[in-house]
């Protein structure tokens, strides 16, 4: 079940992009550096099982911001507001009795609100860090608190030599109509050789986007990367168009409506190969081909019985990408 291309493109990128090339130091006392993120993309007739053909346009607006309340004590923000289309199409997508109207569709606009807040403490060669994250994911005519989730998490990190740093930790999670999950954190920062290195994170992704890459600083101001991430959309539906199960005109209590405020999902594990060009510590610029693997659709009631749920895999996925700070 392939996906078409989806192409993104990110102005103003974010500014934890993995790579070991000289660092920004960081701001003085009482400062901060920003960063902002404009991001777009879209994905065409794609055909996700018993969802039918699915089209899909996302677009975004992130503001990340760094700084120190001590000499060791440093805090990062993120705040992040995305839109996501979904455009169900195919006769019979969710109607069980087929009378069909082919508008019928699990969700349509989706929209995400994402805040979190990290600190972290450096004493010697370990460094301990948590903070919280809040993420509201409803469609536009819920409210906030309807598709809302909080996490938190702890950890520490130690750095055992100047090649080596690996760090260990544990997340706590709700979810919309599930239950409370508990997720290792682990941070790794591992240099193979003078131009080869790998990053990862794998944490709660309110915090950031779960990845790993292998990064080869190939040319004086080039990167070259591969990696692969994890990414997963929960969120709050409201009354999916309604369903006419008699065919009267109007909208039947207790049949199909139990899908009413339910939950829909979207998760893959995304994998990529890139390139990224570092004119100064300010600022780089990045492209980054990749692809959706193992990626799954999911649709449960409101009492969070499962209803519908699809695989798929994903077509080639372009990304562009520029960061910026200040």
């Amino acid at each position: 079940m392939p996906l078409t291309s989806i192409v993104a493109c990110q102005i103003f990128a974010i500014a934890d992009v993995p790579g070991r090339r000289e660092e920004l130091p960081p701001p003085p006392l009482s400062q901060a550096f920003v960063s902002l993120v404009f991001d777009g993309g879209f994905m065409n007739n794609t055909d996700v099982g018993q969802f039918g053909n699915l089209s899909k346009r996302t677009a975004g607006l992130e503001v990340l911001a760094e700084g120190r309340l001590t000499r060791n004590l440093h805090w990062d923000l993120r705040l992040e507001q995305r839109f996501d289309e979904y455009d169900f199409a195919g006769t019979g997508v969710l109607d069980s009795i087929d009378d069909g109207d082919g508008s019928d569709q699990p969700w349509r606009d989706v929209y995400t609100t994402t805040f979190a807040l990290e600190f972290s403490r450096k004493q010697g060669a370990t460094t301990t860090f948590g903070g919280i994250g809040m993420q509201a994911a409803r469609q536009r005519s819920l409210n906030y608190g309807d598709g809302r989730a909080f996490s938190g998490h702890w950890g520490m990190t130690t750095r055992y030599s100047d090649d080596l740093a690996f760090g260990w930790g544990l997340s706590i999670r709700e979810q919309i109509d599930g239950p409370t999950q508990y997720i290792p954190v682990l941070v790794l920062d591992w240099s193979l050789t003078n131009d080869l290195s790998v990053e990862g994170w794998f944490g709660p992704w309110e915090i950031r986007e779960p990845r790993l890459d292998i990064v080869w600083e190939a040319f004086s101001k080039w990167d070259l990367f591969a990696g692969f991430g994890y990414r997963r959309d929960r969120f709050r539906l409201d009354d999916f168009s309604g369903f006419d199960d008699d065919g009267d005109g109007d909208t039947d209590p207790g049949t199909s409506e139990g899908w009413y405020q339910g939950v829909g999902q979207d998760s893959a594990f995304p994998i990529w190969v890139g390139a990224r060009y570092v004119p100064n510590l300010y600022q780089s610029f990045e492209v980054r081909l990749g692809r959706d693997i193992q990626g799954e659709l999911q649709l449960r009631d409101r009492n969070g019985s499962p209803l519908l749920n699809s695989d798929y895999d994903g077509d080639l996925a372009v990304s562009l990408r520029w960061q910026l700070r200040y």
